[in-house]
């Protein structure tokens, strides 16, 4: 049933109910004073994180409200909080988001000055709810709120972006001639690491020298440490008679384009700007290696309850199952059967949706002419040129064992 909570006037709402993360399972957002059913939709989207200036906003009020109740069954909503309600004058806008609430299982709450809101009470008393306190507000907040995880850091590396371009038998030397010393301390260790990780279990053919080499990079997110993990594999291999070549302007322009990792979590948190869940959905999906088919062949039954892919893939950040679940949501409650696909669009329309991606947020992005079987570690590797090469070469001459060596004068 809903709840009418009269504030103080003389405070500012956002004071008294300050926003709130919608995974902590309390949704918080002020009605703007309009007369369309399309703005309020649009103002609880924004309050789940909803950027309408990004590719996929509308403005049709259905619409909004299923995916919003979507994205309210994803994040587990407990309650839903409307400051200012009274500039609701439609009793079928506040019917619309009462019936939202009851489809996911969440409380609803009004709030408005308490000097006015006369018609929020009648239209909450004629369906039997309840008119009460902020400090019981207060009270229900803090009981309804989940804890939230605390979010990894996404901090840039404190590593020198730009590395001296020569070969790998000058790289190093080359490195310490042109480096502040704490500079090169930092690239040092990197390629310290690097080389006894190489040397003492060497790749045998090119694809496992491209797997060895694509790995280490994946975990590091600047040019300059790809390439130091490059030169250092190469010194690695030369001292086991094996010539590791690789095409360095391509991986310091896929480095640069985010080509080579998987998306930070911030970068996933960063996908909750959209409206529609399948675009949200296929990122994380494409990010976890799956290829276009794989993608496209993904059933809604497929999706776990709490949103995990029983297919191959892998492993994905809690935010990644969020869209998950959100898309499975969505799907189900606008008529899916569980055998249909979880993101019905074309693959045309996937294609161009994660290019769109890359550009408004910024995010690692496929390029043009990516075959459907192809995955994004596989496509990373073949773009490499890694190739790797026996040193040939005249073997040393060796004295007969019934020779003695000679001695040297002193």
């Amino acid at each position: 049933m809903p709840v009418l909570v009269p504030l103080p006037a003389g405070q500012p709402s956002r004071t008294l109910l300050p926003p709130t993360d919608p995974a902590s399972g309390i949704v918080t957002f002020t009605a703007r004073p309009t007369r369309h059913a399309w703005a309020i939709g649009q103002d609880l989207l924004a309050a789940l994180g909803i950027d309408h200036d990004l590719n996929g906003s509308g403005r049709r009020h259905g619409e909004d409200l299923e995916y919003a109740r979507a994205w309210l069954t994803a994040y587990e909503t407990r309650l839903l909080v409307i400051r200012h309600a009274d500039t609701i004058t439609s009793p079928d806008i506040l019917d619309d988001l009462s019936h939202l609430c009851a489809s996911v299982g969440a409380g609803l709450v009004l709030t408005c000055d308490d000097t006015g809101g006369e018609h929020l009470a009648d239209w909450v008393t004629a369906r039997d709810g309840t008119i009460s306190e902020h400090a019981a507000l207060k009270t229900l907040i803090a009981e309804a709120a989940r804890s939230l995880p605390a979010m990894p850091s996404d901090a840039a590396p404190d590593y020198p972006r730009y590395l001296p371009r020569v070969e790998f038998y000058a790289f190093r030397s080359r490195v310490r001639d042109v480096l502040r010393p704490e500079q090169f301390t930092l690239v040092d260790r990197l390629y310290r690491n690097t080389f006894t990780a190489i040397a003492d279990d060497p790749p045998e053919s090119e694809e496992q020298a491209a797997t060895a080499l694509t790995t280490l990079i994946a975990q590091h997110r600047t040019p300059g440490e790809a390439l130091t993990i490059a030169r250092a594999a190469q010194a690695a291999l030369f001292t086991r008679g094996m010539l590791l070549k690789v095409n360095v302007d391509t991986l310091l322009h896929g480095v640069a384009a985010a080509e080579h990792r998987r998306m930070t979590p911030a970068e996933v948190r960063s996908l909750r700007a959209y409206r529609t869940c399948w675009r949200s959905a296929a990122a994380v999906l494409y990010d976890a290696n799956l290829s276009k088919e794989d993608l496209h062949a993904l059933r809604i039954d497929q999706i776990s309850d709490d949103g995990t892919p029983t297919v191959p893939h892998s492993p994905m950040l809690p935010d990644a199952l969020l869209y998950l679940n959100a898309q499975r949501a969505y799907r189900l409650h606008t008529g899916s059967d569980p055998a249909d696909p979880l993101i019905a669009e074309s693959r045309a329309h996937v294609t161009y949706a994660l290019r769109r991606i890359g550009a408004e947020l910024n995010l690692p992005a496929p390029t043009n002419h990516v075959p459907a079987e192809a995955k994004k570690a596989d496509r990373w590797q073949n773009r490499l040129g890694v190739a790797l090469l026996p040193l040939v070469g005249s073997a040393l001459p060796t004295s007969e064992p019934d020779q003695q060596t000679p001695e040297v004068a002193a």
